[in-house]
């Protein structure tokens, strides 16, 4: 029986790692371009949710400035408020973080006496 000269195996392996895009390197490299582009469309995605966090934060504020405005539109105000906070809790969620819930509480109403 012949013997297999050492540097056979050697060559061997690095055809097995390298060779075809069966190889194992090759495998693991495809592995990393799949965690950069998950990477990627997380952070599009979590501008994409701040982007929309900020034009209702930019519609909220005129109901924090104007109290009767607030009382009057309660409803609508209050949807904003609430769709800030899902967006926030989306945000949250990609990011790997507990959400900060955004209240405002409204006036306290007033009490004559006489």
């Amino acid at each position: 029986m012949k013997s297999v000269p050492w540097w056979s195996v050697i060559v061997a392996l690095v055809v097995g790692l390298f060779g075809g895009s069966g190889g194992a390197y090759w495998r693991w490299k495809s592995s990393r371009v799949e965690d950069v582009k998950v990477t990627i469309d997380t952070a599009m995605a979590i501008l994409e949710i701040r982007s929309r966090m900020d034009q209702l934060l930019k519609e909220i504020v005129p109901y924090l400035q104007d109290g009767e405005l607030r009382e009057k539109h309660i409803l609508e105000f209050q949807a904003k408020v609430d769709a800030y906070n899902a967006a926030e809790r989306e945000v949250a969620k990609l990011e790997g973080r507990p959400a900060v819930k955004l209240e405002f509480q409204t006036a306290a109403p007033t009490i004559s006496i006489n």
